[in-house]
């Protein structure tokens, strides 16, 4: 399969189905605020474009990454009707660039929407704009609104008053902190992974749309069928002589579930779609001649640096399977390995608490190129089947991989390629180092996998991590005298004899057993293997002459699980430098602490410059 040859200077342009035709989507950098947004332009072909544009607006946080799917969904939809939609990334979200020191992170934020607006009237020239945005995003729409006239706005459970999405944040940022140094950063509060600085809790608290005055000919409120809705904003159109409409519609909170539970909102997005159609008239109205063309975006920047010293540019790594990326790389090339990431779970390539943007930039300033890559059906690498989407370990992740490695040799002059991930693409590191044949990989790099093995149908619930989790859990328990003498006083619901039966069956578990057939020299084609062997998959790697290096947070279960199922084959490994393992101290699974994230990225940039450049 050929290789897109990479080029600075033009958009190749990503193809994908919408519901009604095709859909291109392209890629590439607005400047704003002396900063990159990185940004998607929707549209379908020129013949079938309306002149009407539409900016849609994102949450902030984990909000952002949760409901990115949807929202790639909804741009495709609107594009395949023949909008022409524009998405992008706030200035600290997502692959824009990071903040610089800010004292009004918030009206940077505003400041984004002018500036991408301002882009679109330049160059798509649609006598029709409309803004929307969901949550934090469709407040910032409605108050960027203030400021320039606009056709329509869709509001999609927008945040009315800043000061109570403020306390929102506080309570999270307490729920699920255990650490026992996890501690608020100094500047701000942390939520889910997330850091809001006092700044813009302040900018936060004087938010509240009832005292903004709109500046649009229509609006569409959207909110969640499941709480009760707040008729302030809609009743405030009303007394603004704005033509508004409300409606309660399902799939709210599947949509911003945690990525691997995510659900698209079908029907909210076929009724926004369906209010900005009603609302633009007849189609011999609309589908008249356009000034802008597809053109316009395809010669803007595809490139753009992020930080002094590190260019990241946006890449098609595959045109089927459709692969996309983001590579992150230093301005002065160094003879040094190409880190590939894998998505973590379900999460698209900016990765949870956006932990692979920070860490492949901060790995470009060492001077590691490293590619964020959206396995085929995860984030911007669109699946025409949404059956076959948003799956965490997809047996198509190892072709993925391969054919990540084959695009980096082959437009990067790389002779040397280092794969890594987060939890599932952990899981694709480790079984890519035992299966890719391509002698240029010479190193996997694991944080915290659940699993070493898969099969399609698994749920992770099946998955050794969480049976050997729940053993370790019941041996304790059954280690406690305590426990028992409850038992004896008659203190349990379950009784002598329903205890004595459920810690033996708990105790039951035992190492996955071998099929005889599954020798570890057995040929087989890139996919989940065949049976959960872990000794065999690891002399595969071994038989490769390739280096692991593991990195675990000292509570997670990945290291017990390694050691339990192949702990002489580990410690051989160890012994021989074949096999390197950091624990990282008071941290959860994602790091979603400051101070973990922190110490993970440090690690990891020593152990890499340690190995390839050297020096500490």
């Amino acid at each position: 399969m050929s290789n897109l040859v990479l080029n600075h200077d033009h958009v190749v342009p990503v193809g994908v189905e919408a519901s009604d035709g095709p859909v291109t989507r392209l890629a590439f950098y607005v400047t704003s605020r002396g900063r990159s947004l990185f940004v998607w332009h929707h549209h379908a072909a020129q013949e079938r474009q309306q002149d009407h544009a539409v900016l849609i607006c994102a949450p902030a946080g984990h909000e952002q990454v949760h409901s990115h799917r949807s929202l790639r969904h909804l741009a495709d939809q609107l594009a395949g009707v023949g909008f022409r939609v524009v998405r992008f990334d706030f200035l600290g979200a997502g692959d824009s660039a990071d903040f610089v020191e800010s004292a009004s992170p918030y009206a940077d934020w505003l400041a984004n929407i002018q500036d991408v607006l301002g882009w679109m009237k330049r160059h798509l020239k649609s006598k029709r704009v409309s803004l929307m945005g969901l949550r934090l995003g469709a407040t910032l729409a409605m108050q960027a609104a203030a400021e320039v006239e606009i056709e329509n706005m869709v509001l999609w459970q927008p945040i009315v008053r800043g000061r109570a999405y403020a306390r929102e944040l506080k309570a999270l940022s307490m729920i699920g902190v255990a650490a026992p140094r996890a501690s608020p950063p100094a500047a701000g509060l942390e939520a889910a992974g997330f850091v809001y600085s006092n700044g813009l809790l302040d900018e936060l608290g004087q938010v509240d749309l009832l005292k903004i005055s709109p500046r649009c000919a229509r609006a569409l409120i959207l909110s969640r069928d499941d709480v009760a809705s707040d008729l302030g904003l809609f009743n405030h159109f009303q007394a603004n002589l704005v033509e508004v409409e409300h409606g309660p519609l399902p799939g709210y909170a599947d949509m911003l579930a945690e990525p691997h539970f995510t659900q698209i909102p079908h029907q909210a997005i076929a009724a926004t779609m369906n209010w900005l159609r009603r609302t633009d008239g007849s189609d011999s109205d609309r589908l008249h001649r356009i000034e802008g063309t597809a053109e316009d975006s395809n010669a803007e920047p595809r490139s753009a640096l992020m930080a002094p010293g590190v260019c990241e540019r946006a890449v098609t790594i595959s045109k089927t399977p459709r692969l996309f990326g983001i590579l992150s790389e230093p301005v002065q090339h160094a003879d040094l390995p190409v880190v590939i990431l894998s998505n973590a779970g379900a999460a698209y390539r900016a990765g949870p608490g956006r932990l692979y943007v920070m860490l492949s930039r901060r790995l470009a300033t060492l001077g590691f190129c490293c590619l964020r890559l959206d396995l085929a059906g995860l984030g911007d690498s669109v699946s025409v089947d949404e059956k076959r989407e948003n799956d965490s370990y997809p047996a198509t992740a190892f072709r993925d991989i391969d054919l990540a490695i084959k695009f980096v040799q082959h437009n990067l002059g790389v002779r040397r390629v280092v794969v890594m991930g987060l939890c599932s693409g952990a899981y694709v590191a480790f079984q890519s180092a035992g299966q890719v044949t391509d002698p240029a990989l010479i190193e996997a790099i694991l944080v915290n996998p659940l699993t070493f093995f898969w099969k399609d149908g698994m749920k992770i619930e099946d998955s050794s991590s969480k049976h050997h989790s729940d053993f370790l859990y019941y041996k304790s328990a059954a280690l406690q005298p305590r426990n028992w003498l409850k038992l004896l006083r008659g203190q349990t619901s379950i009784g002598i004899g329903g205890a004595v039966k459920l810690v033996a069956r708990q105790l039951g578990f035992r190492k996955p057993r071998v099929d005889a057939t599954g020798g570890t020299d057995k040929p087989h084609a890139l996919g989940h293997p065949a049976v959960d062997d872990l000794n065999g998959d690891l002399e595969r790697v071994e038989a490769k002459s390739r280096h692991l290096a593991c990195f675990f947070s000292r509570s997670d279960p990945g290291w017990s699980l390694m050691t339990y199922q192949a702990g002489r084959m580990v410690n051989r490994l160890c012994a021989a430098g074949r096999l390197s393992v950091d624990f990282i101290e008071d941290a959860d699974h994602t790091f979603s602490q400051q101070h973990a994230r922190e110490e993970f990225l440090n690690a990891v940039a020593r152990h890499l410059t340690k190995r390839y450049v050297g020096r500490e």
